[in-house]
Formats: structure tokens, sequence, C-alpha cells
């Protein structure tokens, strides 16, 4: 049944319940008051329904996570760090995170293979995170120091070929799916 089907049978209901009410019965005869009677009542029911679907949807907007990144190029030190940060005012639980390198799906074991493979067999890039963010908090997710500028510069090349999607989803089980090109903030 449609809402204004609803509503016409709700009408009519109220109706016949203030004739009952008042104890005069039904009766075909109606009054200009009567009409507009009817007519404020539905216009309050129809406020009062509409105001409680914006609470909720602002109540369920409002305890929605809110994932971002960000990325920390260090040239002095040679160290790079992604921090993934919950801005919203709701938890991000069941967090996964795919690897895409290059165009193609990876695993994060392959990733941290790339990133300390057989040029940079020296290096150690950790990578990964929790499997939950609370709210208005962070979590590192790759942390890589370098041993020169050299190895600093080709490590962000290879940033640049990474694209991470980040799955969570809220306390009240919503989805969310976040997009995270790495290395575009970086000027060289």
């Amino acid at each position: 049944m449609q809402k204004l089907d609803r509503l016409k049978a709700f009408s009519v209901l109220l109706i016949f319940l203030a004739g009952i009410v008042v104890g005069q019965g039904f009766s075909f005869e109606v009054k200009l008051s009567d009409l507009i009677a009817l007519t404020a009542v539905l216009i309050t029911f129809w406020y009062a329904k509409s105001g409680l679907n914006r609470s909720e949807s602002i109540y369920l907007n409002s305890i929605n996570p809110i994932i971002q990144h960000r990325e920390i190029f260090d040239r002095t030190k040679c160290e790079y760090r992604l921090d993934i940060l919950n801005c919203g005012s709701g938890s991000a639980v069941n967090i996964q995170t795919e690897y895409t390198y290059d165009g193609q799906n990876i695993s994060q074991s392959e990733l941290q293979n790339i990133f300390c493979g057989d040029v940079f067999s020296n290096r150690e890039v950790g990578l990964g995170m929790a499997r939950g963010l609370t709210p208005n908090s962070s979590d590192i997710l790759i942390y890589a120091p370098c041993n020169n500028l050299f190895d600093f510069e080709e490590l962000i090349n290879h940033f640049r070929k990474t694209q991470i999607n980040i799955e969570c989803s809220s306390s009240q089980g919503q989805q969310f799916t976040y997009e995270l090109i790495l290395g575009l903030g970086y000027n060289g």
C-alpha cells in the first residue's frame, strides 16, 4: 500500500472515530470546520513523520566513520608514512584492505616484497593496520624508512603505482569503501 493510500485510510478512520467519540454517530454531513480540523491533524502527522525520518537520518550520519589518509614524506630522514585517520564520530570496524600495484590486485605480502625486494633488500617496510578504528583516531598503515635519498625517491615511485582500497563497516552495519592513491602529494 502506498503512503497516500495509507493516509486516506487513516483520515477515513479518523472521521469514523470522531463520530463515535462525540456520540453523534456517523453521518455524511461534513462541515467546513470538520475538514479544517481533519486537515490540521493530517498536516501535524505529516510534519511529525518527516521530522522523525530526518532525525533518524541525522543520527545515522552522525555515527558513521569517515576514513581519510595522510601521507608524510620526510626527505631529511628519508622516511615515508601513511596514516589512516577516522575523522568521523563512529567506529570503523572490520577493516579490510585490498592492494593494487600497477593495475594488478596483489596481496599484502606481495606488496611488501615489491617494496623490500631485491633492489632494496636492506629496507624494512611496515605494512598493515588494526581491524578497527575508534572515532577521531589514527593508525599507521605503511611505515618505510630508507637509507638514503635515492632509495627514498625510488620507493615513492613504487608508491605512485600503488592503490589501496579500504572497506569497513560502521557499528550500525553500514558498509563503506574508500580508495587511496599514494604518492600524489610528493613534489620531490
